[in-house]
């Protein structure tokens, strides 16, 4: 069976591109700090630090701090992402064969399952977390 690809199906995007915002803006900065209230509120560390991820001098330097301040790093997830509207994410989670957009609480256990001793085996893989959309 020969695999679908995504990309010619749906070459645009179903939402505009809004042009992103430079790493350490206003609104990054109070996304973070509200993620990291979270995490604290769990009384669990976190580091919260503006990077362009697309560098690999920033992530090596990202990597370089977090293990300098918290002794070692068991998850590290990259996720460079565009803000979107609420309408944006609903329209775009019609485009995957769920017909919906992901919520927090389906995402999340692919991130727990990660950080877990069960998972101790595994190393250098993706999970798609894409409600049936391939990867590739």
């Amino acid at each position: 069976m020969p695999t679908k690809d995504p990309q010619k199906k749906h070459p645009n995007p179903p939402y505009p591109q809004p042009m992103q915002e430079p790493p350490g803006s206003e609104r990054e900065h109070e996304d973070a700090e509200d993620t990291a209230n979270l995490v604290e509120k769990e009384r669990r560390r976190c580091i919260t630090a503006a990077r362009d991820i697309s560098e690999e001098r920033q992530c090596i330097a990202l990597v370089d701090q977090c293990v300098g301040e918290l002794g070692r790093l068991d998850v590290l997830v990259n996720n460079a992402a565009r803000h979107r509207t609420k309408d944006d994410i609903q329209q775009f989670g019609k485009n995957t064969p769920m017909g919906r957009a992901g919520q927090p609480a389906e995402l999340a256990p692919a991130f727990v399952f990660l950080a877990c001793q069960g998972s101790t085996y595994i190393t250098g893989e993706v999970l798609g977390v894409t409600g049936g959309r391939p990867l590739a």
